[in-house]
């Protein structure tokens, strides 16, 4: 049996609103992005659509850019004394 994510995954285009709930953003965010050129989007007369295969190609893009990036993750305590000084 298919979960409601997988069977959308699994078409070839996605509607805004579909796109954000496998994204977990807010169908606004998916318009800025789509506008902006990072989420590649067509339109279908008036409607707009997001290729499935540029919503896996984003992820991995943001995966890729994570994990080149060392995060420096400081104690609790250390960053509450470097505010307090």
């Amino acid at each position: 049996m298919y979960t409601k994510m997988e069977v959308l995954m699994e078409q070839l285009l996605l509607r805004p609103s579909e796109a954000a709930d496998i994204l977990g953003l807010a169908r606004a965010q998916v318009y800025v992005l789509c506008s902006r050129g990072v989420l590649p989007a067509v339109r279908i007369g008036r409607s707009v659509r997001l290729p499935a295969a540029g919503l896996r190609e984003y992820v991995n893009a943001l995966a890729g850019t994570q994990r080149g990036r060392k995060q420096k993750l400081g104690r609790p305590e250390t960053a509450l004394g470097e505010l307090e000084a």
